[in-house]
């Protein structure tokens, strides 16, 4: 089965991107067999030992002891060169302290001393390893590592309280001397009678007017400065202190004489205001002065005066239904409903036939909907439709008795028979 993965040399060596083919490996082959036949096919590994490469797939190195089977079809296998003559343990000291430098610099100056006084024969084979080997030459050069000379970067150690320089220790001592000088320079002294409690004489507790006087002169001193006003505090505003030195104004106390006076003219009488006709009529205008009268009105819409309120105890009721009281009183026709006679027939209903019925309807009383029973009287039948004048036998009207009129329904036979009865004839 033919195999193939992708190579990509990386520096040192050039970079090339090739496909190679693996199907010549046997299938027990290791990671050092794939590094031979590497440099057999890639033409930049051609001369390399195997010794000089590593490969990598996805970052991770393939060790040489591992099976082939490890690299899947596909797979971007990565080379790279390295020397193999330089130990591992030189590559990973990367500083050394001048001590071992200067012994190493002194153990190859006696070594090359002795390397002189030698024999023409060790230095004819000497010069003869040198032009035979030069790899060698060139493989042993990386061994001598430069130190580093790069210093590291100075930070600062942490100093523990107290355990610093002395001239550290003078400065702080400065500084707290300055911040209590001006403490006490923000403070006056207690003892200056313009400021604090002592502005203020206690005297006995007797002696409370003697008091009085006192603090009252303090405020009203020659110089004007109050309590207060030497503390200070950032959140009142600005100018705060020269408006509390200057002089307080007078509180102005009102007498208590005004207050009848006012009630009493309030409660006075008013002067009637006496028109210019009036003053005309009486002669006590004067000669050339006439008076004029102009109705600013006129023009003017008429404003309608407003209905007079019936009482609810005097509206006018409306008379029952034109026939007797009995038949009509809607208590009477309620109480007897059940034995009223049904309308069967055309023939039952004559002219003038007071019926009533059932139905749902819009009480004139409350103004809402239920079954009422509606009374009507008779104007005429035939055999398709019936005609009733309704009557107002509740008494509740809307205006006056001119206003209404008489209202005539037409109800099919549909709707009557069955369902109506007559309660006079």
């Amino acid at each position: 089965m033919s195999m193939r993965i992708r190579v990509l040399t990386v520096p040192p060596l050039p970079i090339t991107k090739v496909w190679s083919s693996l199907s010549n490996l046997p299938p027990a082959a290791t990671v050092s067999d794939l590094k031979r036949s590497l440099c057999k096919q890639v033409p930049v590994l051609e001369g390399l030992k195997v010794d000089q490469l590593r490969l990598f797939v996805d970052d991770f190195e393939l060790l040489e002891t591992l099976p082939f089977d490890v690299v899947h079809e596909n797979d971007i296998v990565h080379v790279k060169r390295v020397d193999s003559c330089i130990p591992t343990s030189v590559l990973k000291k990367r500083k050394r302290s001048d001590s071992a430098s200067s012994t190493s610099t002194s153990s190859s100056s006696s070594s090359s001393a002795q390397s002189s006084s030698s024999g023409s024969s060790s230095d004819l084979s000497s010069s003869s390893e040198s032009t035979t080997d030069p790899a060698s030459d060139s493989d042993a050069s990386p061994k001598a590592v430069k130190p580093n000379k790069r210093q590291p970067t100075n930070q600062r150690q942490f100093v523990p309280p107290g355990m610093g320089k002395p001239v550290t220790h003078s400065r702080n001592i400065r500084r707290r001397r300055k911040l209590q000088h001006e403490r006490k320079a923000a403070i006056r002294d207690p003892g200056d009678p313009t400021v604090g409690v002592n502005a203020i004489p206690l005297g006995d507790h007797n002696q409370t007017g003697t008091q009085e006087t006192t603090i009252a002169q303090t405020f009203a001193g020659g110089d004007g400065e109050l309590i207060m006003a030497s503390l200070s505090n950032k959140n009142k505003r600005r100018g705060f202190k020269n408006a509390m030195g200057k002089e307080v104004p007078s509180k102005i106390v009102f007498s208590e004489q005004a207050a009848p006076n006012a009630n009493g003219r309030a409660q006075g009488p008013i002067p009637r205001l006496i028109p210019p006709s009036e003053k005309q009529e009486k002669g006590l205008l004067p000669p050339n002065v006439f008076v004029t009268s102009v109705d600013v009105e006129e023009g003017l819409r008429t404003v309608k005066k407003p209905r007079p309120v019936i009482p609810s105890t005097k509206r006018s009721e409306t008379p029952p239904l034109s026939g007797s009281a009995g038949e009509t009183d809607r208590a009477a026709i309620e109480s007897k409903w059940d034995s009223l006679g049904l309308v069967g027939s055309v023939t039952q209903l004559p002219s003038g036939t007071i019926v009533g019925w059932k139905a749902l309807g819009i009480n004139p009383v409350t103004i809402t909907p239920e079954v009422m029973l509606h009374v009507g009287t008779v104007v005429s039948c035939d055999e398709n439709q019936t005609t009733v004048k309704i009557l107002d036998w509740t008494g509740a009207r809307l205006g006056s008795e001119e206003d209404i009129e008489e209202i005539e329904e037409s109800h099919a036979w549909g709707n009557i028979l069955g369902q109506w009865r007559i309660i006079s004839v």
